[in-house]
């Protein structure tokens, strides 16, 4: 199985031109699937990056990224991507999935959630980190520091809830699953939390990473040692790819404004 990975893509700071390209591009790789781990576009543009990937006719699995949010709201921006997915027969918002009943239309089965970052890690205190999201994001305007970290925490959470309930089902219902592929936005586990922020990662790791949902995916691989999970994620614009265990495998992916990059994985079926 043939799937190409395009983490924060940020289509809208590319000319249309320049997006036909990437189109172009992707098309010919002829890919089974497309998944897209967030920051597809702002929220400006949003609509008709998913309107462009919808031409591709084949399946485009996503969740969206803090900067999909941008110039509006959370919530807004969630239903007009629910919106968009109705009228197409190739975009899956995964975290519109209310029910799991698609799960049994593939082979590999493909979970996910926008998920956020939580604070778990680093030292959210002392931290003086300060990141575009809370100015330009409805829900974090006009919040002080703790305000926004109850905000943080509660959508990690509501990613985590989400997660746990479709893990359950798959894995009840899929008694020779060998595999399971997971698209969260932020980075889940600390060691695969790489910024450009070195002098002071304790500072900025708080704003990178989402601990609550790595915990959750580590507990249902650690209890299903026989099947294999992949997490799929960018947010942090480096590379890195590596085994959390030996049956537990997350790659992040690294991005550039203004160059997209998609990786092919061919997943073992």
């Amino acid at each position: 199985m043939k799937l190409g990975v395009a983490s924060d893509l940020h289509l809208n700071f590319l000319k249309p031109t320049k997006q036909v390209a990437f189109l172009n591009k992707v098309d010919k790789e002829k890919y089974d699937a497309l998944l897209l781990p967030g920051d597809i576009s702002d929220a400006n543009g949003l609509m008709l990056s998913l309107n462009l990937l919808d031409t591709l006719n084949i399946p485009v699995y996503f969740v969206l990224g803090n900067h999909d949010f941008y110039h509006a709201s959370i919530e807004f921006i969630r239903l007009k991507a629910i919106e968009c997915c109705k009228a197409s027969k190739n975009l899956i918002y995964l975290s519109d999935s209310k029910d799991t009943d698609y799960l049994d239309k593939y082979v590999v089965p493909i979970i996910g959630h926008d998920g956020w970052y939580d604070g778990g890690f680093g030292d959210y205190k002392k931290s003086r980190f300060e990141l575009n999201d809370f100015n330009l994001i409805g829900e974090f305007i006009g919040k002080d520091k703790w305000q926004r970290f109850e905000l943080m925490e509660n959508l990690a959470l509501e990613g985590t809830f989400h997660l746990q309930r479709h893990l359950e089902e798959l894995l009840l219902r899929k008694k020779f699953l060998k595999h399971i592929i997971i698209l969260t936005h932020v980075p889940p586990f600390e060691e695969c939390c790489v910024t450009r922020y070195n002098e002071n990662p304790e500072h900025s790791i708080p704003f990178y990473c989402s601990k609550v949902i790595g915990e959750t995916i580590k507990e249902y691989s650690d209890a299903n040692k026989d099947v294999e999970f992949n997490v799929f994620c960018g947010h942090t614009h480096r590379e890195w790819s590596g085994g959390i265990t030996d049956n537990l495998t997350v790659h992040v992916s690294n991005a550039e404004y203004g160059f997209p990059k998609i990786k092919t994985i061919e997943v073992d079926i």
